[in-house]
């Protein structure tokens, strides 16, 4: 006799196999967006700090380098909330209750 449980446990297993798979799926775009984010950071760092010893801003292109960098890391990070979405989307339609 299969008990209510057990029918829990498949399925709480089964969905776990779908989670890997659907993240695997998306290694490697979750790491080139991890990469750009990094990157982008650091640029927004160096700026800042570059902006921050000389008391002034000189010219456009120092205050565009933040500008731009903090554009990627929000669209990158949008993204990776997007695809965790999608993951979590696809679950609850495939097995919901």
């Amino acid at each position: 006799m299969v008990t209510n449980k057990e029918t829990l446990t498949s399925k709480n297993e089964d969905l776990l196999v779908i989670v890997k798979g659907l993240v695997e799926t998306f290694k490697f775009e979750k790491w080139l967006y991890n990469i750009s984010t990094m990157i982008s950071f650091v640029l927004l760092l160096i700026c800042a700090c570059f902006l921050l010893f000389n008391n002034t801003c000189k010219n456009y292109a120092e205050a565009a380098g933040m500008f731009g960098s903090t554009g990627v890391i929000t669209f990158t990070g949008s993204r990776m909330l997007k695809m965790w979405d999608d993951a979590m989307k696809f679950v609850n339609q495939h097995y919901s209750k």
